[in-house]
């Protein structure tokens, strides 16, 4: 009898270890969403801040890829998405590949949640499991 309470109690703090507070997904920064200039943003570290007088982008909706880049290409971000960011709260799948110090990174298969929109076409995505936070822009 003894047991079969063991077992119980047991199982009952194995299907709730899952919900606990170590399971929950890392949340973006608040200040971050205040950020209006494309950049992208690994582990709470700007990689790569656009500034207009340097940099271009670029969006390519059929491809749904979205790049920036400094004019002599040494620095840049790459964002393979398979498919549009529509609203906020949705999660999409991307394909990143970006600069950082002297080599470059190549992410696959990224899950991003859109956790902000605006109607300009800026979007700020957040990738909680590598913690990478992107704000792009979208061009129709």
């Amino acid at each position: 009898m003894k047991y079969r309470i063991i077992i119980s109690i047991v199982a009952i703090f194995a299907l709730l270890c899952p919900s606990c507070s170590c399971h929950k997904e890392k949340q973006i920064d608040s200040p971050y969403l205040d950020e209006t200039e494309i950049n992208i943003r690994v582990k709470g570290r700007y990689v790569f801040k656009y500034d207009p007088l340097t940099c271009q982008y670029s969006y390519n909706p059929d491809y749904r890829t979205f790049r920036c880049f400094t004019d002599n290409a040494s620095d840049y971000f790459n964002v393979m998405m398979k498919s549009a960011p529509k609203k906020e709260g949705e999660y999409i799948n991307a394909d990143l590949v970006y600069t950082k110090g002297t080599g470059v990174s190549s992410n696959k298969s990224l899950k991003f949640k859109v956790v902000k929109k605006d109607d300009s076409g800026k979007v700020w995505l957040w990738c909680s499991k590598s913690e990478i936070a992107l704000c792009i822009q979208l061009i129709d």
